[in-house]
């Protein structure tokens, strides 16, 4: 199935991350048979103990790709870099198992990074099925964008432009590229030293896309290219809920670990004031809630995890 001409160059290695989402998987590569239909191109499948069978089914039917079948859920950041280890493409691309993408999105992509010597990373317009929208490029975590979220003033401050110009290509420059469709030449991933492991789920797109602009390369937003991100469909079923503990603590932890990595003791100390007024009243709901009957996996998971975010990070407690 990937375009593969023997003895020819690699232009791209597709490299998905998987968790029970085989059939929405399946959509995701027979979009990409007409996405890339004039690129050499590679399919690198990590399965992350699925348990569902997922690793063998596409081991079994798809043979032309390279599956990765990982015995513990290694998060995405792990299972990405698993991926990029073995990838033999001059591009790297992770996408999302619940994208499709049109015709020629792919090749537009490659194109780009290759004929642009100083773009590190690129990304395109992303939709959701209703055809609208999705955001896709944000602005690296500062303690001012940090207050604006935290404080609940974006309407105040919302259409501040998150993308500039490029003068010389006509394509916005942007500092975050989304993960669900993040491709990034391959040498500079490698000499970067990958995604941050430390981060499980949420936030490594940030921190990477930080590390690509202080090696001095930019991020582009590819406004003309588009996939489509059926976002949320996995999250929509019952069985989703049984990691919603390490879900929500890790929505809030990547945070914490980019400002003690990347930032000043004093942001760092001014960054958990800021986040008790986010944490600390949704903590004090979602209990309420518990009193008033609502013991549902859902909201018994999200007060533990609120209490381990203001026990680690806030308070600087030692989780036990």
């Amino acid at each position: 199935m990937p375009g593969r001409t023997p003895g020819a160059p690699m232009d791209l290695s597709i490299i998905t991350v998987n968790y029970k989402m085989k059939d929405l998987i399946e959509a995701c590569y027979k979009s990409i048979q007409s996405a890339a239909p004039a690129l050499q191109y590679e399919i690198i499948l990590v399965d992350n103990n699925s348990e569902d069978g997922s690793a063998e089914y596409f081991q079994k039917h798809w043979p032309d790709v390279t599956v990765i079948a990982n015995t513990d859920n290694a998060g995405f950041a792990r299972a990405c870099n698993q991926g990029a280890a073995v990838a033999r493409g001059d591009m790297l691309l992770f996408l999302n198992p619940d994208t499709e993408a049109p015709h020629g999105a792919m090749e537009a992509m490659v194109d780009f990074l290759r004929n642009t010597p100083d773009a590190g990373v690129c990304g395109p317009e992303t939709r959701n099925i209703d055809g609208s929208i999705e955001p896709s490029v944000y602005r690296l975590p500062t303690l001012k964008r940090t207050a604006v979220d935290c404080l609940g003033m974006n309407k105040i401050f919302a259409g501040y432009e998150v993308r500039d110009y490029e003068p010389l290509t006509g394509r916005p420059r942007v500092e975050v590229i989304c993960g669900a469709c993040f491709m990034i030449k391959k040498d500079l991933f490698h000499k970067l030293g990958g995604f941050d492991e430390a981060l499980w789920m949420y936030g490594e797109d940030v921190e990477l896309c930080y590390r690509v602009l202080r090696a001095g390369f930019h991020c582009h937003y590819l406004d003309d290219v588009q996939i489509i991100h059926k976002r949320g469909e996995r999250h929509l079923q019952e069985d989703a809920f049984h990691d919603m503990e390490r879900i929500a603590y890790s929505h809030y932890k990547w945070i914490f670990y980019y400002y003690e990595k990347h930032c000043s003791v004093l942001a760092r100390s001014v960054l958990r004031s800021l986040l008790w007024t986010s944490v600390y009243p949704k903590l004090v709901a979602r209990k309420r809630r518990a009193a008033g009957g609502d013991t549902s996996r859902d909201n018994v998971s999200r007060i533990k995890a609120l209490k381990r975010v203001l026990d680690e990070f806030i308070l600087r407690r030692r989780h036990t």
